[in-house]
């Protein structure tokens, strides 16, 4: 094996020239190992540099780059080192596809691309591509290309669709919150778009068969569709109308509360009740209805909740509100309840079909 030593003096900056070489290299496709430390070394099983007509060894074709090496030693302060022996022992690997691709701008295409993708894995797949090992397979993949120009109707893609996250919390048994399956959910509603329009039902007037083998797989659990369908409001809460027993603790809890705004109202109408008030305020304490009392009629009004620092205040639920209070407490433990299950179950059935 021979070697190619290329040593540049300390402080000397030529990037854009190492890259030319780095791509004149990988042209010729003769390259087993190419490295950069305080110097640039390249080997490749018989090469003979030494040797004074410069030739490849056992093709005996004149080395096309032996003028621009030369070019750069003089003009880089390079010297050519053919000793195997001499190569830094803390070269650092370089990568010639890599640098080729960089040298390129090929990943500011791809980022450019991307921005026009809808989906988030579209977007992935748009930065990291998977090319076709054959003409034949390239034309075969402009089929689908042509497919989606020809049709009539707009291919109903969603923005965003990126649950990847929520179906591995699922599988792995974590509760989804609202806005995690708010989110599947609209994710569910693209794909039975999606499904629909390959189908055909939408999408009438074209031929579509590259499109519709692409999209096979895409059939979204009936069962989760239905369960998901309308299971939030507009402001972005599990429907009343979609689990009316969900609808039925939320009507029983604002009535509950009317019922003790209006007793409450009612008694500080009183001359008499408010003569024992410090403040005739209303005031919500850990879920109680209270009003701050004197000290002196604080066993008079109802049950004490707490005082104030200065110990002039006590602040007390009036007996009259306790027993509604305490119905309200119920209320708000049996709806949270049926949220708690209804989340459960919505994300059980997201982790049985998360495929």
């Amino acid at each position: 094996m021979s070697t190619i030593t290329l040593r540049m003096p300390a402080g000397c900056r030529c990037t854009a020239m190492l890259n030319l070489i780095l791509i004149f290299i990988n042209i010729l496709q003769h390259v087993e190992s190419f490295s950069i430390g305080g110097s640039l070394s390249y080997q490749k099983h018989g090469l003979d540099f030494s040797a004074p007509s410069t030739t490849l060894g056992n093709h005996g074709r004149p080395f096309a780059g032996q003028a621009l090496l030369s070019s750069i030693r003089s003009s880089e302060n390079m010297v050519i080192d053919t000793n195997p022996n001499n190569i830094d022992a803390a070269a650092i690997p370089v990568d010639l596809e890599a640098r080729t691709w960089q040298s390129l701008d090929f990943q500011v295409l791809l980022d450019g691309l991307a921005k026009y993708c809808q989906t988030a894995m579209g977007q992935r797949k748009a930065r990291a591509p998977h090319f076709a090992g054959s003409a034949a397979e390239a034309r075969a993949r402009y089929t689908a290309v042509r497919e989606v120009w020809d049709c009539v109707d707009p291919v109903p893609l969603r923005s965003g669709m990126d649950v990847e996250a929520q179906l591995a919390l699922a599988a792995q048994g974590t509760v989804l919150e609202v806005p995690e399956l708010r989110e599947v959910a609209a994710a569910l509603e693209g794909l039975a778009a999606l499904r629909k329009w390959l189908d055909g039902s939408i999408n009438e007037k074209a031929s579509i068969p590259t499109l519709k083998a692409l999209g096979e797989d895409i059939r979204p659990s009936e069962q989760l569709v239905a369960l998901l369908d309308g299971a939030f409001d507009e402001e972005g809460e599990l429907s009343g109308k979609k689990f009316p027993r969900l609808g039925a603790l939320r009507e029983g809890i604002l009535r509950k509360k009317q019922q003790i705004r209006s007793m409450m109202s009612s008694l500080l109408a009183s001359a008499e009740f408010t003569a024992m008030l410090a403040d005739p305020q209303v005031q919500e304490l850990e879920g109680r209805y209270v009003v701050a009392v004197k000290p002196t009629y604080k066993r008079s009004v109802g049950i004490v909740h707490g005082d104030s620092r200065s110990g002039k205040t006590v602040y007390v639920e009036p007996a009259q509100v306790v027993e509604p209070t305490n119905e309200l407490k119920e209320l708000s433990i049996a709806l949270k309840a049926e949220e708690s299950r209804l989340l459960a179950d919505m994300t059980l059935q997201i982790a049985n079909n998360k495929e």
